[in-house]
């Protein structure tokens, strides 16, 4: 389906993977090949991403881009929590039961028909309870109809179990092509809300069924025995689940509290922001959908060998995430009002602030993702869940005080803390018990270099944003490679092209 979600939407990384597919991606320059073909992707990926966002706001106008943003909202919300912790299961079982396969994916199939028709009424009529305008509403409707291909678009899950990085890689692709021209015609066009809503819908329909086509030859779905095989995975999901409902509480109630209070033009301001940190995910995204497979077949045994190769493969990951979210953020946040106008347009000048709150949680947003991924490698589903669960259970009722009375503003800021809690409780959880440790020189050198940077942009706030943006890449790469926060191993780990193993 079209990933208007948070990348993944906060959705589970991990997984296993088979024996013999471990060790055909095992060496560095494996694994640094298929890190790369998927960066280049998702910088397309990036790139349509803005492109979509600045089409919405400026072809809809400030108030129907917080109506639109509000359908997008609730279906990330539904996605998530419709998920089950069935993509992580799914793709484990798939690893462990090769002789289930069939039945596994039709289980998966009929599970994703239930959770997309509940999904799709949970859409439509928690819109229609906010928002009371006509052809909102029916966009709305049509947004929801998407998660009815919900069991269309399940199958992906095969792809990622089996480590088809080019299938998922076109898939990206194509989707992100066929959205970005949708919304650039539409807004060139001045096209209706409901014209937008239509053309979403299309996408959708077309993604799916060329996913389907696309994945139903590696695992062709049997119903025979779906039900006594949906059960045990459900029961095995059940934790996942759980942490999914609490993540989708925490991240995305904010922005349905802010809307119910302070209505579509704030909500607007909110969603332009955490738009900009919902395109920027697809840089942990990418980075653990390579690295965390293999994280996750370390767990087969206990051997020192193993237990190298796990904990540098989890230093790794956690120094390359940061050496991406910290200029983000700290550079982002300095140019946040100018980047908002460029991509926005002037109407929405006021989300700049909004935008420079919410990109100081990216550092967290990525650190959270690495260990989210290892809780779930190692099979600690139950810590997940409870620490969603108790950053949820405040977060909540803190939304319903402060974001009436502060707004947009407020919101941000909850969810920046909200980001903060989970990926330092659940690092300072991890640390004993698994044999990984953490590059915390590393991450002090790059927030040197980051500083460095700042020093250099701050000067050019008022210059164009491509130039500040320019000056800023180039100063953090030169000091970044001063301080050593980018070593000429890292380098190396691109470059070498020797099939040395891991181990």
């Amino acid at each position: 389906m079209v990933d208007h979600r948070r990348s993944h939407c906060r959705h589970v990384p991990g997984g296993g993977v088979s024996l013999s597919l471990v060790r055909a991606a095992r060496s560095r320059r494996d694994l640094s090949t298929a890190l790369v073909i998927q960066l280049a992707v998702r910088v397309v990926g990036i790139a349509g991403g803005i492109a979509v966002a600045a089409g919405l706001a400026r072809g809809l106008g400030h108030e129907q881009f917080g109506q639109f943003s509000l359908m997008l909202l609730l279906l990330s919300i539904a996605i998530n929590v419709g998920d089950l912790g069935l993509t992580t299961t799914v793709v484990r079982q798939l690893t462990v039961r090769p002789d289930a396969e069939a039945s596994i994916v039709g289980a998966l199939v009929v599970a994703r028909s239930m959770t997309g028709l509940l999904g799709a009424a949970f859409v439509a009529i928690g819109f229609a309870v906010l928002e009371p305008a006509p052809d909102a509403r029916l966009v709305a409707v049509l947004g929801a109809a998407t998660l009815l291909l919900m069991p269309l678009s399940s199958l992906q899950t095969v792809g990622q179990a089996k480590l088809h990085v080019q299938a998922q890689n076109a898939l990206l692709l194509m989707q992100s092509i066929l959205w970005t021209t949708a919304v650039i015609v539409l807004a060139a066009t001045h096209a209706s809300l409901l014209a937008f809503g239509i053309a979403f819908c299309a996408v959708n329909v077309v993604q799916s069924v060329v996913t389907w086509a696309m994945f139903r030859r590696l695992a062709p779905p049997s119903f025979a025995a779906v039900w006594s095989t949906l059960r045990p995975i459900l029961m095995i999901a059940a934790p996942v689940a759980l942490g999914g409902l609490f993540v989708a509480s925490y991240y995305r109630a904010g922005g349905v509290v802010l809307y119910a209070f302070r209505g579509a033009g704030e909500a607007a301001d909110y969603s332009a922001g955490a738009r900009v940190l919902d395109i920027l995910q697809v840089v942990p995204a990418t980075l653990l959908s390579v690295v965390l497979p293999l994280l996750s077949s370390t767990w087969r045994d206990d051997s020192p060998a193993a237990r190298e190769r796990r904990s540098r493969l989890f230093a790794l990951a956690l120094k390359s995430v940061m050496l991406a979210a910290v200029p983000i953020a700290v550079g982002g946040a300095l140019l946040s009002s100018s980047l908002s106008v460029l991509v926005y347009g002037n109407e929405f000048a006021s989300s700049g602030p909004v935008l420079a709150v919410l990109l100081l949680s990216f550092p967290a947003i990525c650190a959270g993702y690495v260990a989210t991924g290892l809780a779930l490698a190692c099979g600690r589903t139950g810590l997940f869940c409870a620490i969603a669960a108790c950053v949820a259970a405040v977060t909540i009722p803190v939304n319903l005080l402060v974001v009436p009375v502060g707004g947009a503003s407020a919101t941000a800021w909850v969810t920046v803390i909200a980001e903060y809690a989970v990926a330092i409780v659940t690092f300072a959880a991890l640390r004993r018990g698994t044999g990984v440790s953490f590059p915390f020189a590393a991450w002090a050198r790059t927030l040197v270099a980051a500083g460095v940077m700042a020093l250099a942009v701050l000067p050019l706030r008022d210059a164009p944003v491509v130039l500040s943006v320019l000056v800023g890449a180039i100063v953090f790469a030169i000091a970044g490679l001063a301080v050593r926060a980018v070593t000429l191993e890292d380098l190396r780990l691109l470059a070498d092209r020797r099939e040395r193993e891991w181990a």
